[in-house]
């Protein structure tokens, strides 16, 4: 099995980095904070949350800005499906 992977760098000097590199901070913390959600049902209930559980619990959390502030609710979503697979 071969893959394949593509490398784009950017120099902080760019006109973008500063607005990808928040769309990864952003990214990484929905993760871990997903992450924690599934960890702590499975630590207190023996459940195991699946993506459609954990995006429905981060859409209704106000106190955590995260998944509102991706550039697309796709975004969001997908980071949640990668967290669900692995």
């Amino acid at each position: 099995m071969m893959k394949r992977v593509e490398h784009h760098r950017l120099k902080p000097s760019s006109p973008f980095y500063a607005m990808l590199r928040e769309f990864c901070h952003c990214s990484k913390n929905l993760y871990n904070h997903g992450n924690f959600l599934i960890r702590q049902a499975f630590i207190k209930d023996s459940k195991w949350l699946r993506y459609g559980e954990v995006d429905r619990l981060l859409k209704a959390d106000a106190d955590y800005p995260d998944y509102r502030e991706m550039p697309t609710a796709q975004t969001a979503q997908q980071t949640l499906r990668i967290l669900d697979k692995n």
